[in-house]
């Protein structure tokens, strides 16, 4: 078990990568009822979800209805 939430140990070592990037991370579970809300003021969403296919559908639709680039990445040994 990690001692932190998971969402904290991939926002915190990007940050120390990159400390010029604004990184805003969300402990929150991701539905069809949230998406637009979530990512409509965002440039970007790059996704961290593995390989939930719901989920990586969800992203990607929310992402064309609001024209927004979908990003895929991961963190390896974080």
């Amino acid at each position: 078990m990690w001692a932190s939430p998971k969402p904290k140990r991939p926002k915190a070592r990007l940050s120390n990568l990159n400390p010029d990037v604004e990184i805003i991370s969300y402990e929150t579970k991701l539905t069809s009822e949230n998406a637009l809300e979530l990512f409509k003021d965002y440039d970007v969403d790059r996704r961290r979800h593995g390989t939930i296919f719901t989920t990586r559908y969800l992203v990607n639709d929310a992402c064309i209805l609001l024209g927004k680039p979908n990003v895929y990445g991961s963190i390896f040994r974080v």
